[in-house]
């Protein structure tokens, strides 16, 4: 990621995600900041008249209103000023509920087109993402996204009130407040504070994901740290992580105190000047003083306001990067094609000489294998010894370096592949339940009725559970299965993956958190289901083998038949 002050390829691409999502509310938004502008510099202006009619002073409104009460004058211009005060009042409120949709949506629209991305991805593009740089985008730097809206739009404000306001002192005083808008446009750009804000803000960036890292390494290896008493080592390199993060908030505030500072001396002196020079040397009316006096007060907000919203923007700006990494990673790696309407033949399913290998080391080369209708395959083989990659393969889930996965004699193309899933069902060791019914946790997407849910939670042997349950099917079950235990949770996994009807069913030690006989009359209804799917089983469990057509065994990428004596 560039570490620039201010990338202009981040901005300019920026500003065209902010004006397709916004369309036509952004136009609207820019009309009622100008109208809201515009609204209060006329009631501005009316205290022109309001001054010279309390002070007696000769000016236009003499020759306005010659021969009026001046109680009456008075009274037309004050309510011209509320007038005036009350339109600006009501387009300020259309202005913030406009710029408050035109902010949430652009956020929302960022993160829905990251969790599209991710949920079409190939497996092979996530696999290559740290889990880590995602969960930052989508938590910490979507948050920052928000901000980096909130003070854009702060910015649009700010500077478009300058600009008309500034133009109402320029009408009223040329000379004079022309002069004081450059002095405040060379000393805003001598004190922007831009060019390291940019830089911290990418330093932020980094720092968050390192936290972030830290948090996953502490929680993925805890169980063995704290056996082995290495806690403290995740403890240090989280505090690091945290050390750099609070170092680049601290040295960012430390700027943003330091530019108030400048900021406030400057005002002060600049109020002192309008009225010095205003009075003393241009001899410019009291009442045209007076507003100018009031404008730069009023502008001293704004200005100040648009100031540290520029700083802000270039600290968050960073965020939309991120956002734009991933969002790229996804789109170039491939997102997977979506399931074309198409008929995959049936038959056997085949890979021939396959050959898939990861680029830090481990996978499989030269597989064959043909798993016929029906048939029972267990699959055994040390750690790391390609048994997964293998059932990712045999999924469509990777597509491989060389060689071919079939169906039926028929090579699966991309747009076939994804096709091919819908008639695989693949549960894992740890699966994911949702935080919802049972119900809706077992028949997933399928429109089944009940009495198909009963089926094959009795199929599962987890039937006697859900009814144990207060609410039967409604019982709603935790994010990640809890308070279920692993074998519960496996078998509501089975039962779901058993409603998909698949062909082909993949079983990565989903059944291992299941005692042993419980696991072998598991197996055994499985052989029951009629039409029965091909059954590929890994397992590192020898008790049940029997029950299987073919028992074959990884070994470092390599498929090799067991022995009968092996597998007895």
């Amino acid at each position: 990621m560039s570490r620039a002050p201010l990338d202009t390829a981040l901005l300019a691409a920026f500003l065209r995600a902010l004006a397709e999502s916004a369309r036509g509310r952004g136009a609207l938004s820019v009309a009622a900041i100008v109208g809201g502008a515009l609204a209060e510099s006329v009631g501005l202006v009316l205290l022109v008249p309001v001054l010279q009619v309390l002070t007696g002073r000769e000016g236009r409104v003499a020759a306005w209103f010659e021969g009026w009460n001046p109680d009456g004058v008075l009274l037309l211009l004050l309510g011209g000023f509320l007038v005036a005060m009350t339109l600006r009042a009501l387009i300020l409120y259309a202005r913030d509920r406009l710029l408050w949709r035109v902010e949430d949506e652009f956020v929302e629209a960022q993160r829905g087109r990251i969790m599209a991305r991710l949920a079409s991805a190939r497996w092979a593009t996530l696999v290559s993402i740290r889990h880590a740089e995602i969960q930052n985008v989508l938590s910490t730097e979507m948050a920052r996204l928000a901000m980096t809206m909130r003070f854009f739009v702060q910015i649009a404000v700010g500077a478009l009130l300058v600009l008309v306001q500034g133009g109402l002192a320029l009408y009223m005083a040329p000379v004079l407040a022309g002069s004081l808008l450059v002095a405040v446009a060379i000393a805003g750009a001598a004190f922007s504070g831009l060019r390291h804000a940019g830089v911290l803000g990418h330093d932020f960036t980094r720092a968050s994901l390192n936290q972030l890292q830290a948090v996953g390494n502490l929680l993925s290896g805890l169980k063995a740290a704290l056996a082995q008493n290495l806690q403290s080592r995740f403890a240090r390199e989280f505090e690091q992580a945290l050390a750099a993060a609070r170092a680049n908030r601290r040295g960012f505030a430390r700027r943003q105190a330091r530019t108030r500072m400048v900021f406030a001396i400057g005002s002060a002196a600049c109020a002192c000047l309008v009225v010095a020079i205003g009075s003393l040397v241009l001899q410019v009316p009291t009442p045209v003083l007076i507003l100018l006096v009031l404008i730069f007060a009023r502008l001293a907000g704004p200005i100040a306001t648009l100031q540290q919203a520029l700083q802000q923007f270039a600290y968050h700006l960073p965020a939309f990067g991120a956002v734009m990494a991933l969002d790229a990673q996804l789109e170039a790696t491939g997102a997977g094609a979506p399931a074309v309407p198409q008929d995959v033949p049936e038959g056997s399913v085949e890979l021939r000489e396959v050959r898939l290998r990861y680029v830090g080391g481990g996978g499989v080369e030269h597989v064959d294998l043909v798993i016929a209708p029906g048939e029972r395959v267990a699959l055994s083989g040390a750690s790391g010894s390609g048994k997964t990659t293998l059932l990712d393969a045999l999924a469509g889930l990777m597509v491989p370096d060389s060689g071919e996965l079939r169906v039926a004699g028929v090579v699966l193309d991309a747009a076939a592949t994804p096709a091919w899933r819908e008639h695989v069902a693949y549960v894992v060791q740890e699966p994911y339940l949702f935080r919802d019914t049972v119900r809706a946790n077992v028949a997933g997407e399928s429109a089944c009725g009940d009495g198909a849910v009963w089926e094959a939670l009795e199929r599962v042997g987890a039937a006697a559970l859900v009814r144990r349950m207060e609410r039967g099917l409604d019982t709603v079950i935790g994010a990640g299965g809890t308070p279920l235990s692993g074998g519960e949770r496996q078998r509501l996994a089975l039962a779901r993956a058993l409603l998909r009807r698949p062909r082909l069913l993949m079983l990565d030690e989903a059944t291992n958190a299941i005692d042993l006989p419980s696991e072998r009359l598991l197996l055994q209804r499985l052989a029951e289901i009629d039409p029965r799917p091909a059954l590929l089983m890994v397992t590192h469990r020898r008790d049940n083998l029997d029950l299987f057509d073919r028992v074959l065994e990884m070994r470092e990428g390599r498929l090799y038949a067991e022995s009968p004596h092996a597998a007895s």
